[in-house]
């Protein structure tokens, strides 16, 4: 009898229809899982979104400031029938116009230069469109910080073979400061005018849930016609008066409000 006993053996037999059942229960639960916390955050983004009770203010601030910088572009423009025959006479005109601009007190780091040539053509109605030379144009971007020098210089370049000189225009070096100081007055603005629109309202203010702002003030450049200053040519013309004025930094905020 103990021998038999010692010699019995169990056994187990999977039943696959069960597994089954279990493997699809797991399945059918982790998609109810998935499916109510994706229902749970698009009811918390709509409730985010939903309107809410609030009041936009537009503020402005500005600061006016006299420029400390000037910019100008000097020209010079040659053509010729041939590209090294232009090339020569720009060249030899805007070395001249450059170490003027130097001895004027403009160091190298505010001088810019841009160089081109373009062929030029003229169209016959029997041959057709012929090339008939070379235009070298060299653009120099003239960075001046003494601004009491600018009518000398304007006058100079033009003596010295330039033959174009415009887009004159005044800046300020560092202007994030002032920048910041007409920021603090249109948020200032925008708050005052947000609490007297309350009051009117009957509502009280609060939180800020939206800030914008945008700058302005970009001075216009000045343009000279080039027979203003004697290209062309003529005989030297008196310099120039130049007045750079008085820039004005605009900043425009707005501000939006929580409402109760």
């Amino acid at each position: 009898m103990e021998n038999e006993d010692k010699n019995m053996k169990v056994s187990f037999t999977p039943n696959p229809q069960g597994a089954m059942r279990v493997l699809a229960f797991l399945v059918l639960a982790s998609l109810f899982i998935f499916l109510g916390a994706r229902t749970w955050r698009e009811v918390r983004e709509a409730r985010s979104f939903a309107p809410q009770n609030v009041i936009t203010i537009s503020g402005k601030g500005s600061i006016f400031a006299t420029p400390d910088i000037g910019q100008v572009v000097i020209s010079v423009v040659r053509e010729q029938k041939t590209a090294s025959d232009a090339q020569r006479e720009a060249t030899t005109a805007a070395n001249k116009v450059i170490e003027f601009v130097e001895s004027k007190g403009v160091k190298k780091e505010d001088i810019k230069t841009d160089y081109s040539i373009y062929p030029k053509y003229n169209y016959t109605q029997d041959r057709g469109q012929v090339l008939t030379g070379y235009e070298v144009r060299q653009s120099i971007t003239v960075k001046i910080r003494d601004l009491d020098s600018i009518s000398g210089i304007l006058s100079g370049v033009v003596e010295r073979g330039a033959n174009e000189v415009g887009n004159l225009s005044f800046t300020i070096d560092n202007p994030d400061a002032l920048k910041a100081e007409a920021r603090v007055k249109a948020i200032k603005d925008a708050k005052e005018k947000a609490e007297a629109l309350s009051k009117e309202l009957g509502v009280r203010l609060g939180r800020i849930i939206n800030f914008n702002e945008s700058e302005g003030g970009i001075p216009p450049p000045i343009f000279y016609e080039a027979r203003s200053l004697g290209i062309g040519g003529a005989a030297p013309a008196p310099s120039p008066v130049i007045n750079p004025g008085e820039n004005e930094i605009i900043s425009n905020v707005s501000v939006t409000y929580e409402i109760r």
